[in-house]
């Protein structure tokens, strides 16, 4: 007598169902499936037993209850020990050897727009439910959650005579609660309102594996959760590497911050720091005035923009290596200026898909850290030495603070015309990133505007500041020795601002 195989599938996606259906009949298994799949089956000219058939009760609240039944989980779950067999043997419950579901998609969804009212509808709970049972029981149950791994079932029951092997099954039942995990956590931080809940659920769905990561004896991959880097488009280049995407981070950080300027706005990056940055009237000028920042440390960088990349900006960034150009658009000129330099990569991004106010994550040995962005630039000054500033020191000021945030700390940035001059960031000493900004500005800091992103605890780098001829400095204050700090600045003719807010980026 022919043995029944019992196959239930109710998929939201279809895609991909009509070979892996094709698979299944050949390898004599029998299937069962809710209202739409069990139509899609039907006109694919397969038998199907509809759900109904199974617990024998139509499906209720329209559609919410169809598999929430013992015919069902007991089908699911039981061992396939006699004793257990034996039991749902007489409850009339028919085994379930797979279980092929894939998801309402609720994430889909929020991104439409819909209220809250109507994303409920787009929370699945049947089919985790069953996905989770055929998990645990994944030694006789397959769960298959996602249409990503037909392909891969289809040369499993080729290879293994219909039955899947062990390490695969044990693969399905890691990606299924991987999966359910994800699909919980991505409800929870939509409905939630606490600003750190009591369980924070991280979630992302593989994008690419990269080719390593930091150094290349360390493995890594690419995840997204929303908007952001892995919606950029790719025009031109070879693979991303985990160090690009690093320096991408630190790309929209730089673009977010400025992405209301009405000026041109280009920066040039190296190892997740602003090297080159200024802002112009033109794409041309604010290119040049960021490579002219530091040319040196500009090469192999990479390069942001606010303005499509024309002709003249393509023809000037030629002239230089580096590793990627990434702006809201390349025109046809510019594309074919840049094709020659194959290697390049040329990255295109929308900004409304430019996320604002995500967390900060960071992993720490054993967890994670959580934070909220650092988007906020205080607008209340206090201005503390005799000497004021006028219109244009402060708008110079506040720009040279806008970059020292992009800066790892301890960090210095020195700007003059809207120019980033000189940059120290990273040093263990407040005194180092000065001297460090100072050597990188030249004669360029005569004139320029000093800004650090935590207050100054002694004088000194004040005394070095005003010996470069820097004019005016922008800084957190909050030290105990802020008096004696703007003591100095007074007797070397300083001009010094206080922001009442600090700007750490380690």
């Amino acid at each position: 007598m022919k043995k029944e195989r019992w196959v239930l599938i109710s998929v939201w996606n279809k895609d991909g169902l009509e070979p892996l259906l094709k698979s299944l009949s050949h390898h004599g298994y029998e299937f069962i499936s809710s209202s739409g799949t069990a139509d899609y089956i039907k006109k694919m000219k397969y038998k199907v037993r509809k759900v109904e058939t199974v617990t024998g009760y139509p499906e209720i609240l329209n559609g919410r209850v169809k598999t929430l039944h013992p015919n069902i989980h007991g089908g699911i779950l039981a061992p396939r020990t006699p004793e257990a067999l034996s039991e749902i043997k007489d409850q009339g419950i028919t085994p379930i050897e797979m279980v092929i579901v894939n998801l309402y998609p609720f994430w889909e969804y929020k991104n439409k727009g819909l209220n809250d009212k109507e994303l409920i509808e787009y929370i699945d709970i049947g089919g985790p439910a069953m996905l989770r049972a055929a998990a645990k029981n994944y030694h006789f149950v397959l769960p298959v959650p996602s249409p990503q791994f037909y392909e891969e079932l289809i040369k499993e029951l080729d290879a293994h005579g219909g039955e899947p092997g062990e390490d695969f099954r044990k693969k399905m039942m890691a990606e299924t609660f991987s999966l359910t995990s994800a699909y919980d956590g991505m409800i929870a931080g939509h409905f939630s309102s606490d600003r750190f809940p009591s369980c924070f659920a991280l979630c992302g769905k593989l994008v690419q594996t990269l080719r390593y990561g930091e150094n290349p004896h360390q493995g890594a991959a690419l995840y997204k959760t929303s908007g952001g880097i892995p919606t950029f488009e790719k025009l031109q280049g070879k693979e991303l590497s985990y160090n690009n995407i690093l320096d991408l981070d630190a790309c929209v950080r730089l673009y977010k911050t400025f992405c209301n300027d009405q000026r041109c706005f280009t920066a040039i990056l190296k190892h997740n720091n602003p090297c080159g940055l200024a802002l112009a009237d033109d794409p041309v000028a604010s290119y040049r005035g960021a490579l002219s920042g530091d040319p040196v440390s500009a090469f192999g960088g990479i390069v942001v923009s606010n303005r499509e990349i024309a002709k003249e900006t393509a023809s000037e960034m030629k002239k230089l290596f580096l590793e990627i150009i990434l702006a809201p658009g390349f025109s046809k000129d510019a594309l074919e200026i840049l094709k020659s330099k194959k290697n390049l990569r040329l990255l295109c991004f929308d900004p409304h898909l430019i996320p604002h106010g995500i967390p900060e994550i960071k992993s720490v040995n054993g967890g994670f850290l959580v934070q909220d962005e650092n988007e906020e630039f205080s607008s209340e000054f206090e201005f503390v030495t005799e000497m004021k500033p006028a219109g244009v020191d402060l708008e110079e000021l506040i720009f040279a603070q806008r970059i020292v945030k992009h800066l790892k700390s301890n960090a210095i940035s020195i700007t003059k015309e809207h120019i980033l001059r000189g940059a120290g960031m990273g040093q263990v000493s407040r005194v180092d990133a000065v001297q460090l900004a100072l050597s990188k500005a030249a004669e360029k800091a005569k004139g320029a505007y000093l800004a650090s992103d935590a207050f100054f605890p002694f004088p000194d780098c004040l005394e070095l500041a005003a010996k470069s001829g820097i004019r005016a400095v922008i800084q957190p204050g909050g030290s105990v020795n802020d008096n004696e700090v703007v003591e100095k600045a007074n007797a070397l003719g300083l001009i010094m601002v206080f922001t009442g807010q600090r700007h750490f980026w380690h």
